[in-house]
């Protein structure tokens, strides 16, 4: 074997210094094409350290990483995060290399989703349109098909978001597996020496947890940032299209925003971080302690045991905790939504006059000592508004209160009211006819 594969030693240091300066492996065997990886960690690092290394018949060549080395008792502590060398990103992405093939086609299908959860509000408001503006003759024909339309856009989404999720997780699963087999390969091939001062429970959460995070990070967060950036370039895009001004406007919220989002992602980075640190010195103290259950009976050590076990247990649980609250602060600040009000009017279109009274007194109700922007197509919602702004061609053609609005003759505010009393007085007339109709069919006697 001394021929056929050499091992670099493994370079120690006292205290806080570099742990490990070197962890390198090479397969001499020309015939050996696919490159061997070799990914390992200490419980003192606090960077993840990937060497690719292909076959080579100088037995001296060789890739040395240094890295940051810290005490044990350093990751209870807070941690600056590091930047990523590109070189690590280069080679996590090589990991996805063989499953290229099932990511492209997971990729287009997310682009096929996303483009029809993005134009889901124009169908919509086709519909809408097609409901308030076509005619009797029309309306069956036009809604039925804009429906069939609607129907067939929605399953043509839904197909492929599922093909979507069935390809990543295949995928996923397939780069697990293989960074599995890689890194166990790797482990066995260390010389005995790397195992004094690895422990095995740092070496098995690394074979098990860091390999599944990998995988996820490959798949699942690339699908979500993939689809992220889709959907916002869209709707970036459908805002400068209905509104260039309003849309620079709403865009200067943009910069702040991604500033606190970089603060939260490297907090949450972080407290990630150190949950992995936390979880292998628990896995360690429970593989070492049952490992040599004898010799803790021995010294009836079993409730020391389980109280350090506990403690670290009780620090896990903290920093998901403190993991959690970030991850609802943030999902809870991007979910509010200060426009059910105003969206509220539009359900109102379907109620009959004495529901619909009930539903504007409680309005009423609501809005009292209240400061309240509402955006109406009835006269009747504003009728008790301290000052209207009447909007025509897109712009503010009128403002005031409402007696002086209607003070004007002239004005479009005028107009509408007059339009909607004059539509009132024929349902008025309409119905006092109905009513007279009535009366003369009540006076007719049977016969």
């Amino acid at each position: 074997m001394a021929d056929k594969l050499q091992y670099h030693k493994v370079i120690s240091c006292s205290n806080n210094e570099n742990l490990i300066e070197s962890l390198c492996c090479e397969n001499l065997k020309k015939e050996c094409d696919p490159p061997h990886l070799c990914w390992l960690r200490s419980s003192w690092t606090t960077t993840v350290n990937l060497a690719n290394y292909s076959s080579s018949t100088d037995s001296e060549q060789a890739t040395q990483q240094e890295v940051d080395s810290k005490d044990l008792q350093s990751t209870e502590t807070k941690q600056t995060p590091t930047r990523i060398p590109t070189e690590d990103v280069k080679r996590i992405l090589q990991l996805a290399h063989p499953e290229r093939l099932r990511l492209s086609a997971a990729v287009s299908f997310l682009v096929v989703s996303s483009a029809v959860t993005m134009s889901a509000p124009f169908f919509l408001g086709q519909v809408i349109d097609t409901i308030y503006s076509s005619s009797s003759e029309d309306f069956s024909a036009s809604l039925c098909s804009l429906c069939i339309t609607l129907l067939g856009v929605f399953l043509c989404g839904g197909a492929a978001n599922a093909a979507r999720v069935y390809l990543m997780q295949i995928s996923g699963q397939q780069i697990v597996r293989n960074l599995s087999v890689s890194l166990f390969s790797s482990i066995l091939r260390q010389e005995v020496g790397f195992f004094d001062k690895i422990r095995t429970g740092e070496l098995i959460n690394r074979l098990s947890a860091d390999t599944a995070v990998i995988g996820h990070s490959l798949t699942d967060n690339l699908s979500g940032g993939i689809s992220t950036i889709a959907q916002a370039a869209a709707g970036i895009s459908m805002m400068f299209y209905v509104s260039p001004s309003l849309a620079a406007f709403v865009l200067l919220i943009v910069p702040p925003m991604a500033g606190l989002a970089v603060i939260y992602g490297r907090y949450l980075h972080s407290i990630s971080k150190r949950t992995q640190d936390s979880l292998a010195e628990a896995t360690q103290l429970a593989e070492e302690r049952i490992s040599n259950m004898r010799t803790v009976c021995a010294f009836g050590k079993e409730l020391t045991e389980v109280a350090r076990y506990t403690e670290k247990a009780n620090y896990i649980l903290h920093l998901a905790k403190q993991e959690a609250v970030l991850l609802a602060g943030f999902f809870g600040v991007v979910s509010i939504q200060p426009f059910n009000v105003a969206q509220f009017s539009l359900k109102r279109c379907a109620l009959d006059a004495e529901n619909e009274f009930l539903v504007q007194e409680a309005l009423e109700r609501l809005m009292d000592g209240c400061t309240v922007l509402i955006i109406a197509h009835r006269l009747t919602t504003i009728q008790n508004a301290d000052a209207v702004a009447v909007l025509g061609q897109r712009c503010v053609v009128e403002c005031g209160q409402h007696a002086q609005l209607l003070g004007n003759r002239q004005g479009l505010f005028r107009k509408l009211m007059e339009k909607q009393a004059f539509f009132q007085e024929g349902q008025k007339r309409a119905l006092k006819r109905g009513q007279g109709s009535s009366l003369n069919v009540e006076k007719v006697p049977l016969q």
